[in-house]
């Protein structure tokens, strides 16, 4: 393996780039626009009855939909258009290797005091995989009940790698400071690699922050062209059988593949805290982990 900075890729031959999808950003776009044509319609009338209080209230009903729909609106567009950048990849295959972006592609815009890339020599990879991971949160807040949700990963095996460098560099990542001053974290809740194990990387493919396109199965054909492939590896996480610390993993990978929320919804339920201790309870692993 060898660790790159932006301007240090080379011009090895890559013929595929996976790289995080568009689409739900879209999505809630469309939404977006189709509540403000809804509220349009439903405020227009009232905006001009002849009761000047019912009018003030069509009016000021219109401006304040409008204002929080279309800020949300516009940060969703923001999203949508990062996601079109040519920067946005995670992984480039090609025959002699892969190179990795360890930075999310919402960073990219923050300084680089260490590297960002990773190429992962052909020869050095033994297998990549497929992983999928069922997990267990609350349904709702007093609710005996849980929802299962479900994110798959990407993970490759290497082969006698030494990736302690690797790690000192994911680490420096994630208590990276953003570029408005050393007290600001650069947080955005979106960590697509992460080394699970020495001698695995494991890629956030289908998650609370994003999907990587092509699929799953896509990409796993697109790699097995060069590369040996492995089955399906499936495991359950559920947050009622886990020892303290196993708890506390369990929190800092949900966190780390941008489902707070349902890091905080289980931290809420096992721990019976309230929605602040909760969140503190969650920065202090947060902090505990990075130093």
């Amino acid at each position: 393996m060898k660790l790159l900075r932006s301007n240090q890729a080379g011009r090895h031959d890559f013929h595929a780039a996976f790289r995080t999808s568009g689409l739900a950003p879209l999505f809630w776009g469309l939404c977006l626009v189709s509540f403000m044509t809804v509220a349009f319609l439903f405020g227009f009338p009232a905006a001009w009855a002849e009761d000047w209080p019912m009018r003030i209230a069509g009016l000021l009903g219109i401006g304040l939909v409008f204002g929080v729909i279309g800020l949300v609106g516009v940060l969703a567009l923001r999203e949508f258009l990062r996601t079109l950048r040519t920067e946005n990849w995670l992984i480039r295959v090609g025959r002699e290797g892969l190179l990795v972006r360890l930075r999310s592609y919402r960073d990219l815009h923050l300084p680089e005091p260490h590297p960002t890339l990773l190429f992962i020599d052909r020869d050095e990879i033994v297998s990549v995989r497929g992983h999928v991971e069922r997990y267990y949160r609350p349904r709702n807040e007093g609710s005996s009940e849980t929802v299962v949700k479900v994110s798959s990963f990407l993970e490759i095996v290497l082969r006698d790698a030494d990736s302690s460098e690797l790690k000192r560099v994911l680490e420096q990542e994630r208590k990276l400071p953003a570029a408005g001053g050393p007290t600001v974290r650069a947080r955005s809740k979106h960590r697509p690699v992460s080394l699970p194990e020495p001698d695995v990387i494991r890629f956030v493919w289908r998650g609370a922050s994003g999907n990587i396109t092509p699929g799953l199965s896509k990409a796993l054909s697109i790699l097995r062209e060069h590369y040996p492939v492995a089955g399906e590896r499936r495991s359950d996480s559920d947050f009622r059988r886990m020892n303290t610390k196993d708890m506390a993993e369990h929190l800092l990978r949900l966190v780390d593949a941008g489902d707070t929320r349902s890091a905080t919804a289980i931290t809420r339920k096992a721990y019976h805290m309230s929605l602040s201790e909760a969140r503190s309870y969650i920065d202090g692993l947060i902090e505990e982990r990075d130093g």
